[in-house]
């Protein structure tokens, strides 16, 4: 089984203009895209690279007939699935937490050293 993913930018025009107004796919940039690399890649799933067309996700899965997945959404069902098995980022190397540093200038103030004592809840 051979799989191509093509993820689909549709850039800024996807800001500028409602979904509603680009949903016939002769009016859609991004159906035209998927068309496209559907014929010449072969592709046999594709990501959307645009939150903003994540309402066009099943249509789009209905009117070409392969996967269509929302990138945001995929995500977010990662996350939760790494928060459901316990993990977190490492805490070493680029993750360590950071060394102390000096407070100066105006937030010398707010240094760990001068808040001692201090509470948050007033």
């Amino acid at each position: 089984m051979r799989l191509i993913v093509a993820i689909i930018p549709f850039g800024p025009f996807a800001a500028n203009v409602s979904t509603s107004a680009i949903v016939p796919s002769g009016l859609n940039p991004g159906a035209t895209e998927i068309r496209r690399t559907l014929q010449e890649d072969n592709a046999e799933a594709i990501v959307l690279g645009c939150a903003g067309m994540a309402d066009l996700t099943a249509e789009l899965r209905s009117e070409f007939g392969v996967p269509v997945i929302d990138g945001v959404a995929a995500a977010v069902k990662q996350a939760e699935s790494l928060v459901s098995m316990g993990l977190s980022t490492a805490k070493r190397g680029a993750y360590a937490t950071p060394l102390a540093k000096p407070y100066r200038g105006l937030l010398e103030a707010f240094g760990p050293d001068r808040l001692a004592g201090v509470s948050v809840d007033g």
